[in-house]
């Protein structure tokens, strides 16, 4: 009994130990925040508060270190988001990650968590126990589901299990934090929570499914896009971006940049708005426009809006192909806007960049170019690369292709216009 005893405390102590550097690792994530967002200054998070009848001002931090959304902190709550999450998901999925971090919270599951962890310390030993636990953490993730579920209206259902599956294909491992709730804990569990979200909606499962199918292919083999309809994605994920310079000031050497006139434009997301509803569409429409007005040979091919964020690029490469004689001879502009809405500069170029693409040092060359005449015009400007990027971005199709937020979603229609007019002047000056 002496030894079995002896046994159970080192048992004990590696767990306990165990819960201490996660607790330290935790301190360390929430160092890393690059923003932090309230009720007050977050419309989405004081939508989502009034929404579950939340008075608590429960804060949003947007950190670096850490995998997929998470509720922390039994007496001080917060809402963890990554940013390469909150960079690239559309509003509408970020509202739906809070719901759900808030159900977390309005269940009392981060207590029940720690409590769940109390006791597989006290009986690390026993893998009956270790199931019955790993079981209940498991259905609290279902019930929280379905607790967010409640709160919708017509086919919400939908959209809050593609929001899931989005987040899946974004990270490259759950949390491995004790004491944290999360949106996307374990892989295992995902086709039971997608079940029981279709079966809460009107319509059939079938149409999750062969999202779960697309999105468990992204996540879990990573492939390169093929010929048919909806590819496999190459994942972003948290480490995926590189560098993020403002004024588009990097390290590079560049030599006079002397260009190619013939322009092809498109949105892979094309259901991207600002905050007047007016729609990036339009604004990749203008920028077409001047640049005929001006001479130079430009297209523009219109994308479906409804198509799934990961899929969208796939989906565009598919039109630039179908619909273009000589875009290996263009260069493709997918025209965007960011999600930013607590921005410090909401009328700012961004220009992101595939390091994966083959021609990523001509792409930069001309991003950079482009950065440099909006500055001088008085624009504010930012180049982001990525390692890879969904499809390389369609980055390598032409010449040269680049992704451009056109501010983000908190600007109105007269500034966008504003922007994308000066981005035709920079192209024509840049484009010569």
């Amino acid at each position: 009994m002496r030894l079995l005893s002896c046994i159970w405390c080192f048992g004990a102590l590696i767990a306990t130990f165990l819960a201490v550097i996660s607790y330290f690792k935790l301190l360390k994530i929430k160092g890393s925040m690059l923003y932090k967002l309230n009720k007050n200054n977050y419309a989405v998070l004081n939508n989502a508060l009034n929404k579950l009848k939340i008075k608590r001002n429960i804060e949003i931090l947007v950190v670096k270190n850490i995998s997929s959304p998470a509720l922390c902190g039994v007496l001080y709550p917060k809402i963890l988001i990554p940013i390469n999450i909150f960079e690239n998901m559309k509003g509408e999925d970020i509202n739906y990650i809070i719901l759900h971090e808030l159900c977390h919270y309005k269940r009392k599951d981060i207590l029940i968590t720690w409590i769940i962890y109390l006791l597989k310390i006290i009986y690390w030993f026993n893998p009956v126990i270790f199931f019955a636990l790993n079981t209940m953490r498991k259905d609290c993730e279902i019930a929280c589901d379905n607790m967010v579920i409640s709160n919708f209206k017509n086919d919400e259902n939908l959209n809050y299990g593609y929001t899931i599956l989005k987040v899946f294909s974004l990270i490259n491992k759950s949390n491995s934090i004790i004491g944290v709730t999360s949106i996307a804990n374990n892989k295992k569990s995902l086709k039971e929570r997608i079940s029981m979200i279709g079966h809460n909606k009107k319509f059939g499962i079938k149409n999750i499914a062969g999202g779960v199918i697309i999105l468990l292919i992204i996540s879990v083999l990573a492939l390169t896009s093929g010929k048919s309809n909806v590819q496999a994605t190459t994942k972003d994920n948290s480490n995926d971006v590189t560098n993020t310079f403002l004024n588009g000031k990097t390290n590079i050497k560049l030599s006079t940049y002397t260009g190619n006139s013939k322009v092809l434009i498109y949105n892979s997301h094309a259901g991207e708005t600002y905050s007047d509803n007016s729609s990036v569409i339009d604004t990749a429409k203008l920028l077409n426009e001047n640049l005929n007005k001006s001479g130079m040979d430009s297209e523009f091919i219109e994308c479906d809006p409804t198509v799934e964020y990961n899929a969208s690029y796939y989906k565009s490469e598919e039109l630039i192909k179908a619909n273009s004689n000589d875009y290996t001879e263009r260069i493709l502009l997918d025209i965007h806007r960011d999600v930013r809405e607590n921005s410090k500069f909401p009328e700012m170029i961004t220009i992101l960049l595939s390091e994966s693409a083959s021609n990523f040092e001509e792409n930069l060359e001309l991003a950079q170019a482009l950065c440099t005449e909006l500055d001088n015009n008085g624009v504010k400007t930012r180049i982001q690369q990525y390692k890879e990027g969904i499809n390389r971005y369609n980055q390598e199709l032409g010449i040269k292709g680049l992704i451009i937020d056109v501010g983000t979603d908190s600007i109105n229609g007269e500034q966008s216009t504003y922007l994308i007019t000066e981005l035709g002047e920079a192209l024509k000056s840049v484009l010569k």
